[in-house]
């Protein structure tokens, strides 16, 4: 546990925080009245065990994402993405994940759905050959 807590960011911001990051406000700000209602409730929901014999009730455990770090690679690299979060019977979870151009991800009962552009490969090919075909041509060129 204390591994995944190292690795997640801190939520205190200091003076040098200050200088080296800028808190970007949202551009825009959703929110739908009561539209969650249903999963807080599932989440909040415990494990119950009936003290029947017969009868033994098993809720789903459910995700609560906590933090997301991301790692930026350099030109053809992939980013390094960390995320972590609180199952709803307890755990810590941190999966980490190698991505590389756009990508998005989705909670699904206790994981994490992550999806990358398919042809994410092609950016990162040309972000490398870009540079080196106009490195030859200007150095033939002269």
């Amino acid at each position: 546990m204390e591994v995944l807590l190292e690795r997640e960011p801190d939520t205190v911001v200091t003076f040098v925080d200050r200088i080296k990051y800028v808190n970007v406000p949202p551009v825009q700000v959703a929110v739908a009245s009561q539209g969650a209602q249903s999963e807080v409730q599932a989440f909040c929901r415990p494990i119950t065990v009936s003290q029947t014999v017969t009868d033994t009730v098993y809720v789903e455990p459910t995700l609560l994402l906590r933090s997301v770090s991301v790692d930026q690679a350099m030109w053809t690299g992939r980013n390094e993405v960390f995320l972590t979060g609180l199952l709803s019977n307890g755990d810590l979870i941190g999966t980490d994940y190698s991505v590389r151009g756009s990508w998005s991800a989705r909670v699904n009962a206790d994981s994490v759905i992550v999806l990358q552009s398919r042809m994410s490969w092609l950016k990162g090919a040309m972000e490398f050959a870009i540079p080196l075909a106009a490195g030859v041509f200007l150095g033939g060129a002269f």
